[in-house]
């Protein structure tokens, strides 16, 4: 009885705990939202997906977890002196209102790359994909459904699993699963960490980036990377991979393993560890842009056909 007690008053505290913890949350996020200015489509001003003319060249900029098109801004410069077609892609379930975040899939992440790729592709353009943290995992995951639609891809720092860093004493897949089982009532994350995990602190905290994210974008997140570690070896698409062995939120490791595991016999391998993982935005920034610049111009001077 006296087991049966003690177990009883600390499955108690831990409810009244989470509950306390994500009303707390809650208020957290409704004070962040009051300062938020949105579309008539809930989307966050500045925050909406864009394009940017140019020859048959086109980038398709695909962000990660928690971010949207803008982190690509500081490469833009760079890409727009090459004159290439540009298109910064929202995933769906980013840049909205955590209520948004509910419902959203990883499969309509995918879904919405493929969807944008095909329409540059029906234009005449030779699409080559950015993708960041997340939006490196949902590039791989076109990859492996609709290769053709894509000519080649750069993958920044991609999300082929969480790194541990920051994780006590278990790893990081240990703590989810058991919140996934024990929390009741807190399905509204607020991040404790900066924004950014970025050496340039101009970046570290920017606006556009929310530090709110929901129990569902999580899940999602795991269920893409885990449907990608079973597919390497069928990705061929040419590939540019850069990381940081100082990145804490992506484990770097990891996607050095995934990268020789590709199926792809044009790859090649960077390492940037003056960045930490938000390598759009860190001090390494332009040459990173450089490294994909060379890229396609090889990968285009390849495809291009003899003049012999």
């Amino acid at each position: 009885m006296i087991l049966l007690g003690v177990l009883a008053t600390i499955a108690a505290i831990w409810v009244i705990g989470d509950y306390v913890h994500s009303r707390r949350v809650n208020s957290a996020y409704k004070d962040f939202e009051a300062g938020i200015e949105r579309t008539a489509n809930g989307v966050q001003k500045g925050a909406e997906s864009f394009t940017l003319p140019g020859n048959d060249i086109a980038l398709l900029l695909v962000h990660g977890f928690n971010d949207t098109p803008q982190t690509f801004g500081p490469m833009i410069p760079a890409f727009r002196d090459q004159a290439y077609t540009i298109t910064g892609l929202r995933l769906p379930g980013f840049g909205v209102a955590v209520e948004q975040m509910h419902t959203c899939s990883c499969d309509d992440w995918v879904q919405a790359v493929e969807d944008r790729a095909r329409e540059l592709n029906q234009s005449g353009k030779r699409v080559y994909v950015v993708g960041h943290s997340l939006g490196g995992a949902v590039c791989l995951a076109v990859m492996r459904r609709a290769p053709e639609c894509v000519a080649g891809a750069a993958l920044l720092a991609p999300a082929i699993d969480v790194s541990n860093q920051r994780s006590p004493i278990f790893p990081t897949r240990f703590w989810r699963k058991l919140g996934n089982s024990l929390l009741i009532f807190s399905n509204v994350y607020q991040s404790p960490y900066d924004r950014n995990d970025c050496r340039d602190p101009e970046y570290k905290n920017p606006d556009y980036k929310s530090p709110f994210s929901t129990r569902n974008i999580v899940d999602q997140s795991f269920r893409l990377m885990d449907e990608n570690q079973l597919a390497a070896d069928s990705i061929r698409t040419p590939l540019l991979m850069v990381l940081s062995r100082n990145d804490q939120v992506t484990d770097w490791s990891q996607a050095e393993q995934y990268f020789s595991r590709l199926g792809s016999v044009d790859k090649e391998l960077i390492f940037y560890d003056d960045s930490g993982h938000a390598l759009t935005v860190d001090v390494d920034r332009e040459n990173i842009a450089n490294d994909i610049i060379q890229f396609i111009t090889t990968q285009t001077t390849v495809a291009e056909p003899s003049s012999q």
